[in-house]
């Protein structure tokens, strides 16, 4: 039996920086070695993502964060395949996992933004992908033994072939000589993606060429991203082509890559 299997719990709804970065983490830990699991919210774009990808992941419904079908489900996942480490991320999982303290499977929740901490207490230990998330911990009184600073990683990209480029250029319908503008996140407020959208209105062109601006992924505001732009009169000059697994292309085929998020976001996924 190995010595050492881990389980990562996500209660989200759509995909997001958090959602990749854990999917990374459980293809990379399964590469290496470590037989690693997910727990996913059921019928979630994140669950459909899992299944595409060929993850080994579990469902569970987590519909809220006291939901006691999830929490019986998910104690009966731990208990099933007795992992060394469950892991949380974020708030719905981690309040929906309780795990006896002094005693495997140790419970760690990780954090990556400066959320209330109250439904997070109850884990043994706590990750924050930056220094400032740790400080903040420790501010709040979390001691700073289990505090630990794991920044998240990225896959190494490589070139991608010109004519998958060009492919990708005809797909979203871009002008030849447009000057690409381009961001990526969740559709949410903090992420600043309506800052871009209103900077379309000055910045038109660049040496001659026509600004478009690119917005890669999803989320509740999509249409409020739509509606700002026929009203300021740049709905041509925005594309929005959803949520891509595979977001490469679109930073190789970008002339400026922008990220316009607001003070409160911690950073960049």
């Amino acid at each position: 039996m190995p010595s050492l299997t881990t389980l990562h719990i996500i209660g989200s709804k759509e995909m997001g920086g958090a959602e990749r970065f854990c999917f990374r983490l459980v293809a990379a830990l399964n590469q290496a070695g470590v037989p690693s699991t997910l727990v996913v919210r059921r019928g979630s774009q994140v669950a459909r993502q899992a299944r595409t990808l060929g993850l080994p992941h579990r469902e569970a419904l987590m519909k809220t964060v006291w939901d006691p079908i999830s929490k019986a489900s998910i104690s009966r996942t731990i208990g099933e395949l007795r992992p060394s480490v469950v892991q949380t991320y974020m708030g719905r999982a981690t309040r929906l996992t309780r795990l006896r303290k002094g005693a495997l499977p140790v419970h760690v929740s990780r954090l990556g933004g400066y959320y209330k901490l109250d439904g997070y207490r109850h884990a043994h230990a706590w990750i924050g992908n930056t220094q400032g998330i740790c400080r903040y911990l420790r501010s709040h009184g979390f001691p700073e033994e289990r505090v630990f600073h794991v920044s998240n990683f990225i896959e190494l990209p490589g070139p991608r072939p010109q004519q998958e480029i060009h492919r990708l250029r005809r797909s979203l319908d871009l002008p030849p000589e447009a000057w690409i503008l381009l961001t990526a996140g969740r559709f949410i407020e903090v992420k600043g993606h309506l800052h871009l959208i209103e900077a379309l209105t000055r910045l038109k062109k660049v040496a001659g060429r026509e600004v478009v601006l690119v917005i890669i992924g999803d989320g509740p505001l999509r249409s409020s991203y739509v509606e700002r732009a026929a009203a300021l009169g740049v709905a041509d000059r925005l594309r929005l082509p959803g949520w891509q697994h595979d977001p490469i292309p679109f930073f190789q085929l970008a002339d400026l890559v922008v990220f316009p998020s607001e003070d409160r976001e911690t950073l960049g996924n």
